[in-house]
């Protein structure tokens, strides 16, 4: 008996007290309808295996033995299983239904912490079902319901068809699965695109994230984690820093916005403990909320909090870097997060320093191409001055930066009062004249 796709009737004849609602979807290994238990007076969902072989209801019973021996929010519940009442016909499964949206028809942006929040969920989702003896294998988002319960939105896993016993190598399959799920909701981005992205590039997603993402991506298992619940605990503490770092981060913003609005720059709608949240998932005014975070570094920095100062710089440089990708024609946000860098020697390597400045020259571009080419010289000639004092020791590298410094300032002055920079000329002198010791 051929399956059929009616979206009012189920495809074999069941129990009556199941009264079919609608088909909810299918896939290559079953029909899922939505249904209404009239004896129990609840909504559930009714699965059908699509083929009647014996393979396919094996594979039915052992999702239903597995579902209802692991108990996990983030789990699907099992409420039985039958027989249609035909021959030839394939068993159906009685299933909670999970109200909410499949994570792949999302059309909303999440936040970072909810999508961590939700990557940990499915984590310990997952660790409860290794800890049984089985791995999912298919962590995709058709097979994630976004699930409202209490005023949240919960990862539920609603296909465990293709689930194996498992071993070392499901394991890891299932790591890699949700490190390239977690990447996918940061970043929109597949992880053979994420693995050749240069190291400056993956630092945009948020601190410590980029390193998870790497981690669980690892081919080889000796350079991943070593199972599904070290990979939780790990999310749980970068979750439990954020949240740390947002209540600091509440205040601080907050008092800085009041300060920048003083300034004339009209930062408005900065609310205390949400904030950072908001702030960081706002598809608009990248270059204010880059300012409210670097001057929130700056202080940072000047009180000795270099740990904190290099989280927050990360995030100010995103939202430059994300200005510049909107308004790349525009010197204010070149030249607003090159003197930015130029600030945050304390916080990097010398060399991590050189390469972030250069390329931040290198985005920036020619000089001639913006509407002030002068003040484009000046900032070229503040960023090689700068790299020739961090470069100092290497005097080859000192003798090339001062030489593009001088070359840059002398095309500012060409262009434009000499007078206006003669303090960066100063500087310049000064730092040749102590050969480079200053």
């Amino acid at each position: 008996m051929a399956i059929s796709y009616s979206s009012d009737t189920f495809p074999y004849p069941i129990p009556e007290r199941y009264q079919c609602e609608g088909l909810l979807g299918y896939g290559g290994s079953g029909l899922v309808y939505k249904a209404y238990d009239q004896r129990l007076q609840r909504t559930v969902a009714v699965k059908f295996a699509r083929s009647p072989s014996l393979v396919s209801r094996n594979r039915l019973v052992c999702e239903a033995r597995l579902l209802s021996q692991v108990s996990h929010p983030s789990l699907c519940r099992v409420y039985d299983i039958g027989e249609p009442e035909v021959t030839s016909s394939s068993l159906f499964l009685v299933m909670e239904y999970v109200e909410g949206t499949r994570l792949d028809k999302l059309n909303k942006h999440l936040s970072v912490n909810d999508a961590v929040e939700i990557t940990y969920q499915l984590a310990n989702a997952l660790s409860a079902l290794h800890k049984s003896g089985y791995a999912h294998n298919d962590e995709k988002g058709h097979n994630i319901i976004l699930s409202k319960q209490k005023q949240s939105d919960v990862p539920v896993l609603v296909d465990l068809s293709i689930a194996e016993n498992v071993s070392r190598e499901s394991q890891q399959q299932d790591i890699y699965q949700v490190g390239e799920l977690l990447l996918l909701l940061l970043a929109s981005m597949t992880p053979d695109v994420f693995l050749m992205q240069p190291v400056a590039d993956k630092r945009r997603l948020p601190s410590g994230l980029a390193d998870i993402i790497k981690k669980a991506l690892a081919v080889d298992s000796y350079e991943s984690f070593t199972d599904m619940p070290e990979l939780a605990n790990t999310l749980a503490k970068w979750r439990a820093k954020s949240y740390k770092q947002r209540r600091r981060l509440g205040w601080a913003t907050a008092l800085t916005a009041s300060t920048l609005i003083l300034g004339g720059l009209a930062l408005t709608a900065f609310n205390k403990l949400d904030t950072y949240e908001s702030i960081y998932s706002a598809p608009v005014h990248q270059h204010s909320h880059g300012q409210v975070f670097a001057h929130y570094t700056e202080h940072l920095i000047e009180d000795g909090n270099l740990g904190e100062a290099q989280e927050t710089a990360e995030l100010a440089l995103s939202h430059f870097d994300n200005a510049i990708s909107e308004h790349g024609d525009d010197l204010t946000h070149h030249r607003e997060r090159i003197e930015f860098l130029l600030g945050l020697e304390p916080i990097f390597s010398d060399t991590e320093y050189t390469t972030r400045l250069l390329n931040a020259l290198n985005n920036m571009g020619a000089p001639a191409k913006y509407s002030r080419p002068d003040a484009a010289y000046h900032v070229q000639a503040k960023a090689y001055l700068a790299l020739a004092r961090v470069n100092q020791k290497q005097e080859h590298l000192r003798a090339l930066w001062v030489k593009q410094a001088w070359a840059a300032l002398s095309s500012a002055q060409e262009l434009s009062s000499a007078e206006h920079y003669l303090p960066t000329q100063k500087m310049l002198e000064k730092f040749q004249s102590s050969g480079g010791t200053d």
